[in-house]
């Protein structure tokens, strides 16, 4: 059950596709499983951890993209909604989520993307990040405390394959013990991946 509400509240951040926005952390290898890297760094402020996913898809990068932001399913997702231009490739978006064992939460965050060409093949990037400038819609709901993260999609050995870069820092705020969501935290990282690296 909790595993649960882990990827609920994890892989609903996901549908955000975003760039390495927590560069400036010191990461510290947590572990490897089946070809991915998964790192963690301490984020100020919180008792969460911040995580990142390095691993390489046998896929191009116009098939990852695809995939996660077309086809990739999330739990307890209950409503994404566009709330309008913040500028020349960026968006505000609202996201709320949750299930059966904890309250709704939601937020607003501000969504950057960028498409270029890497040596003729595309590399994608998105990066989000909880923002003030609009209001989550009405509801009984719980604002996280914290909410930013990154994709970065990188072509290489001749656009065959994409190295993905996965960030991410998901706070919810309210009751729920940050150690124990710590921990789901991270092992859905590895989860995340895998999905992709099965289905893209």
């Amino acid at each position: 059950m909790l595993n649960s509400t882990f990827i609920t509240v994890c892989a609903a951040a996901t549908l955000m596709l975003v760039s390495d926005v927590n560069a400036r952390e010191s990461w510290e290898k947590h572990g490897v499983e089946n070809g991915i890297v998964v790192f963690t760094a301490t984020e100020a402020g919180s008792n969460v951890p911040s995580v990142k996913a390095v691993a390489v898809v046998n896929a191009p990068t116009e098939e990852v993209w695809q995939y996660i932001t077309e086809s990739m399913q999330v739990d307890g997702l209950k409503m994404r909604r566009n709330l309008g231009s913040c500028g020349d490739g960026c968006d505000y978006v609202y996201v709320r989520m949750g299930n059966w064992m904890i309250t709704d939460r939601h937020y607003v965050a501000k969504v950057k993307w960028t498409r270029e060409l890497v040596d003729g093949y595309p590399k994608y990037v998105r990066v989000w990040n909880k923002t003030a400038d609009k209001k989550p819609l009405g509801g009984n709901a719980i604002v996280v405390s914290s909410v930013r993260g990154s994709w970065t999609l990188e072509p290489i050995q001749n656009g065959k394959k994409t190295r993905i870069t996965y960030i991410n820092h998901l706070d919810l705020g309210g009751n729920v013990p940050p150690s124990i969501f710590s921990k789901g935290f991270v092992s859905n990282a590895y989860d995340i991946i895998k999905a992709i690296k099965k289905n893209a």
